[in-house]
């Protein structure tokens, strides 16, 4: 894989993903049922580096699992666990998938999709909005009676 088509070979995609892989092992070794200090850091460290590299889905993936982490803590009915290692897991594939494409698209093989697409390169956010109207635009309904 040469320097341009693979994403860890930055600095950023690299610090990227040994943060998310440090973040992972701390929280499969330790669990989830430690305090939140012991993890914080870790998450914030994947997390900036996320958006750094500018990997949209890559920092919407720390955030669902934050959330769960968070909705532990909090006890929240919601909390769901097989929802939170199915995040982990796919947070992890996520990285995994990407090296992948990008070796495929190194070596000339068509890769089913491009790397950055599985990272969400380059993708925008959420537009924040100081003022919001909506207008209603009508609707039509009908029923073919026969």
């Amino acid at each position: 894989v040469t320097s341009s088509d693979d994403p860890f070979a930055s600095e950023e995609g690299n610090a990227c993903r040994q943060y998310v892989q440090q973040l992972s092992q701390t929280l499969w070794l330790g669990g989830i049922s430690q305090p939140l200090i012991h993890y914080e850091a870790a998450f914030n460290r994947a997390l900036q580096a996320a958006e750094t590299c500018n990997w949209r889905w890559v920092s919407e993936s720390l955030r669902q699992l934050r959330a769960s982490v968070d909705a532990f803590h909090a006890r929240a009915s919601h909390y769901n666990a097989g929802e939170y290692l199915h995040q982990l897991a796919a947070l992890n594939s996520r990285l995994n998938c990407a090296q992948e494409m990008a070796r495929r698209d190194s070596i000339g093989e068509v890769p089913p999709v491009p790397w950055r697409t599985v990272v969400g390169s380059g993708i925008a956010g959420e537009a924040k909005l100081d003022h919001l109207r909506l207008v209603s635009l009508g609707m039509r309904c009908w029923q073919d009676i026969e």
